[in-house]
């Protein structure tokens, strides 16, 4: 048998915060992933989540963050 699983991905315009390049993503209209560049350091950062309270905590945390040091995320 062969079962085909349909993804529905959608990606959103970049945007620009304190110093941060974010780029946001959604699969299946459940899981949001993010991408975050720093535009000074070039740190990059990449989470999922599947919870969008917790995925809007960490991206505020992480926009607060100085974009030209280096941090451990």
């Amino acid at each position: 048998m062969n079962v085909q699983k349909s993804i529905k991905l959608k990606s959103f315009d970049e945007i620009e915060r304190n110093g941060w390049t974010i780029q946001m993503s959604t699969l299946n209209d459940h899981y949001i992933l993010f991408i975050l560049r720093s535009k000074k350091s070039g740190q990059t950062v990449i989470r999922y989540f599947d919870d969008e309270d917790i995925a809007k905590e960490f991206v505020d945390s992480i926009i607060e963050l100085e974009s030209e040091d280096e941090h451990d995320i």
